[in-house]
């Protein structure tokens, strides 16, 4: 949709934080989140403009799925107060297995979500003991009954690999059930910022992934984006967004958004961003700006179709070297990451910032 936006709204308490999760979070405390939610819906209002079209909204964390019915129906409402939404919106919220119950599942459908992304993070006991979850496998199988039972469709499930625990059966495993369930959209993403660095957990790290991207080929889901997986029609609307360089609006503690060419952050120090909404002021923390053509760049390489070639006129040499080196390739006009080279991405992207 032309000149639509995506909306992503940042819950930052968890029941319990996890060591790996680098979003910003905290303990959940009831009166504190209560507090936050009065004044997320402040700030929704200080950036809300009715010219706004908003064709996706995300509720990320932490754990959004921790928020009251009444607290959730309040901030719905004050979207739709301050923005125009779009007669197809597709509203996402994270939730975790723990915090999920059929009761809550069939109202967040009843209100309007009609999309749901599960903290599964693995199948596998062993797994979920080494990243100390608190949920189990079969708390995890139960809640995505429970998620179709109350009417949602599109569903995704996260999974973490690089873990000392994993094989090539085990991710087969998980993946598989995966498959039997029906679920159309997987995000897998790699362990990162908890290990040790050395060659070997390294090559643990490649050897998972690709076996990852071989299993799920083979089990009819595609790779869209470097860690989002899914069957045909059922990619994210609004995280792909972030890979094809459109606007988006970024409303809580440590929310991103881009708008106007400029990117932007808000304070992830809790009690500023109280501070400054009470002052009417937007809790904006860091502003930068990006050459549009770069940032086609940046974002799209992430994705497995890649970027027009044109983006890259300014950059000619370095992408006659990277062709060269066979790290990129040019396919229908498009260059993108070669599949082998993925893991390299970041060191990739260095060259167009």
């Amino acid at each position: 949709m032309k000149n639509s936006f995506g909306l992503y709204i940042h819950y930052p308490f968890c029941k319990r934080v996890c060591y790996y999760c680098h979003f910003t979070k905290q303990n959940f405390d009831k009166e504190l989140s209560d507090k936050y939610i009065d004044f997320l819906l402040k700030e929704l209002e200080l950036k809300g403009d009715k010219n706004k079209i908003i064709d996706t909204v995300y509720f990320g964390g932490g754990s959004p799925g921790l928020i009251e019915k009444d607290n959730i129906t309040e901030i719905l409402k004050t979207i739709s107060d301050y923005y125009t939404l779009s007669n197809n919106t597709e509203i996402t919220i994270e939730i975790n297995p723990e915090d999920a119950d059929l009761d809550k599942l069939r109202f967040l459908n009843k209100i309007g979500f009609n999309r749901i992304s599960i903290g599964t993070q693995s199948f596998n006991s062993d797994d979920l003991k080494y990243l100390k979850r608190s949920h189990s496998a079969g708390l995890s199988l139960s809640v995505i009954n429970d998620v179709k039972t109350a009417g949602f469709t599109n569903i995704n499930t996260d999974f973490i690999i690089g873990l000392p625990t994993q094989s090539k059966e085990t991710l087969f495993h998980g993946f598989n059930t995966v498959k039997d369930l029906a679920i159309p959209h997987l995000s897998v993403y790699v362990l990162e910022g908890v290990k040790e660095e050395n060659d070997n957990e390294n090559k643990l790290d490649e050897y998972l992934y690709f076996q990852t991207d071989a299993i799920l080929k083979n089990l009819g889901y595609f790779r869209y984006e470097v860690s989002n997986y899914s069957v045909s029609n059922y990619e994210s609307i609004h995280n792909s967004k972030y890979w094809k360089n459109k606007e988006y609006i970024g409303v809580g503690l440590s929310a991103s958004g881009y708008e106007n060419g400029i990117d932007y952050k808000n304070t992830e120090n809790l009690y500023e961003y109280f501070e400054l909404i009470k002052e009417k002021k937007l809790p904006i923390k860091e502003k930068s700006q990006i050459i549009k053509m770069d940032r086609h760049i940046i974002t799209g390489l992430r994705t497995s179709k890649g970027v027009k070639i044109n983006h890259f006129k300014k950059h000619q040499e370095t992408l006659k070297m990277l062709l060269k080196e066979q790290i990129l390739i040019e396919r229908n006009g498009y260059i993108s990451i070669k599949n082998n080279k993925i893991l390299l991405l970041n060191e990739i992207l260095t060259y167009f910032r």
